[in-house]
């Protein structure tokens, strides 16, 4: 997984004769989730080894704090089309970058979204997987250039 990250981190999104567009991969991303990576998740937990996961959480996290519509500038941006673009707003409704909400707001807040087997393919509230959800979304609303500090992180080799 450290190669594979490693390669699109640093080799693939900055080559600028990469055809696709952020606005592109990113469209219909409700529709994906559970493709790219229920399975392994359901491998993970099966195994009694979700501990380790910590890309995949991430990368919840991020589409949740992508659905904000803001970057880690704090400038507005129009998010890509998704089927369930209206489903998805309500998540958006309450939150703010720069606010500083309780695990217990955000627990609330995201449960219903976080347990649609139809996007994630599995209850990821029945997981420990839900609060590593949170607790990186929560560092990525700390306000600017929060989201690529969490990363940072996240990869970080004491962390991983």
């Amino acid at each position: 997984p450290n190669d594979f990250l490693d390669t699109v981190i640093n080799i693939r999104l900055p080559n600028p004769f990469l055809p696709d567009s952020p606005q592109r991969i990113a469209s219909d991303t409700s529709q994906k989730l559970s493709v790219r990576f229920s399975e392994t998740v359901k491998f993970y937990l099966d195994s009694g080894n979700e501990k380790s996961l910590k890309i995949i959480p991430l990368v919840y996290a991020g589409w949740l704090r992508y659905l904000l519509a803001k970057d880690d500038e704090l400038e507005s941006f129009a998010l890509s089309s998704d089927p369930l673009s209206d489903y998805l707003k309500d998540f958006s409704c309450g939150i703010t970058v720069g606010e500083n909400y309780t695990e217990e707001f955000l627990k609330n807040h995201y449960r219903k979204l976080l347990s649609d087997e139809k996007i994630f393919g599995i209850d990821l509230t029945e997981t420990s997987l839900f609060d590593k959800i949170l607790a990186f979304l929560s560092m990525m609303l700390r306000g600017k250039n929060a989201v690529r500090e969490t990363i940072k992180y996240v990869l970080s080799e004491e962390h991983i």
